[in-house]
């Protein structure tokens, strides 16, 4: 288990790279780079359980890179999370 300190840091660091990557001059070949970033901090998101943010950030991640299978794979298992708890409201 990542100390929450260490999560807060991780995802302000990640924001900071998705950030100074979009102030670039963006090109089809710099698409996939982009992707893992937006990857990597909704991997930070679901070590933090916030599952909304993650979807966010899995999804866009998809927007960038359609065949980025293991952010597909992210998403089914916070499905798994959220789905019974939907179910209990």
């Amino acid at each position: 288990m990542i100390p929450t300190e260490e999560l807060n840091r991780l995802l302000t660091q990640a924001t900071t790279e998705i950030e100074i990557f979009m102030k670039q001059k963006m090109s089809y070949d710099n698409h996939s780079d982009l992707a893992e970033l937006f990857f990597n901090r909704a991997d930070i998101h679901l070590a933090m359980k916030n599952y909304k943010a993650a979807m966010t950030d899995y999804e866009t991640c998809l927007d960038y890179d359609a065949y980025f299978y293991e952010a597909v794979t992210r998403m089914d298992k916070i499905m798994e999370v959220m789905l019974p708890l939907a179910m209990k409201n």
